[in-house]
C-alpha cells in the first residue's frame, strides 16, 4: 500500500523536474494530488511527505546548525518524529571536530520503527 501511495509523488517530481514551468491548470492539478497522497501517507504510515522525506535523509553523521531547523519549521517535525519512535534526536553544542563550539547542532537517526519504514519505502 505505501509503494502504490507514493507512486503518484515520484511521478509529481519526475514531471516537475523535467519540465519546464506548469500551466495554473497543471499546477493546481499537481497541488491536489500532493495534497491527497500526503493525507494518504499521513492515514497509512502516520508520516507527512517532508516528514517522510527527513527521514529517507537521516544521518547521524550529519550536523545541521538548531537555527536553520528551528527558522524552516523542520526542528517541530523533527521532534513529533521522535515522538513517534521514528528517529532519535541529538542535540549539541559544536560539532564533533570541535569547530563552531558555541553553536547547538542536531543531527537524527533512525530507530527501529523508522528503518523499517524506509525499507517499505
Amino acid at each position: 500500500m505505501i509503494k502504490k501511495t507514493l507512486a503518484p509523488v515520484l511521478l509529481i517530481a519526475a514531471s516537475l523536474a523535467g519540465a519546464a514551468q506548469p500551466s495554473e491548470k497543471e499546477a493546481k492539478a499537481l497541488m491536489r494530488d500532493v495534497r491527497r497522497v500526503d493525507a494518504e501517507l499521513k492515514r497509512d504510515v502516520g508520516l507527512s511527505i517532508r516528514e517522510t522525506s527527513l527521514l529517507l535523509h537521516e544521518s547521524s553523521t550529519t550536523y545541521q546548525p538548531k537555527w536553520v531547523l528551528e527558522r524552516s519549521g523542520d526542528l517541530k517535525l523533527l521532534q513529533r518524529m521522535e515522538t513517534k519512535g521514528y528517529i532519535r534526536l541529538h542535540v549539541q553544542k559544536g560539532l564533533p571536530d570541535g569547530r563552531q563550539s558555541e553553536e547547538e547542532f542536531v543531527s537524527y537517526e533512525a530507530t527501529e520503527r523508522g528503518l523499517l519504514i524506509m525499507a517499505v519505502l
